[in-house]
């Protein structure tokens, strides 16, 4: 785990998540950070809620619920005016 600082600009989404999220289907696989990029780049644009809904479920896949718990929190800041 590392440190990163970063500047969120308007309309940047800010995604925090548990392990459950990462380890849904362990341990017959397990999310790389690569693997949740590309989860979160295919998820619909449509607000934070439509982004939690869509990693939610691409985490679990056919698994009717996590094996461990799993959080995740999506914020987005406001466009500007």
């Amino acid at each position: 785990m590392q440190d990163r600082i970063t500047e969120l600009r308007p309309g940047d989404t800010l995604v925090l998540y548990t392990d459950g999220l990462t380890e849904a289907r362990a341990p017959a696989a397990t999310w790389s950070f690569d693997d949740l990029a590309a989860a979160v780049r295919a998820a619909p644009m449509d607000g934070p809620v439509g982004l939690v809904t869509s990693l939610v479920a691409s985490a679990l896949g056919e698994r009717s619920s996590p094996r461990d718990d799993l959080a995740v929190l999506a914020l987005k800041l406001d466009e500007a005016p």
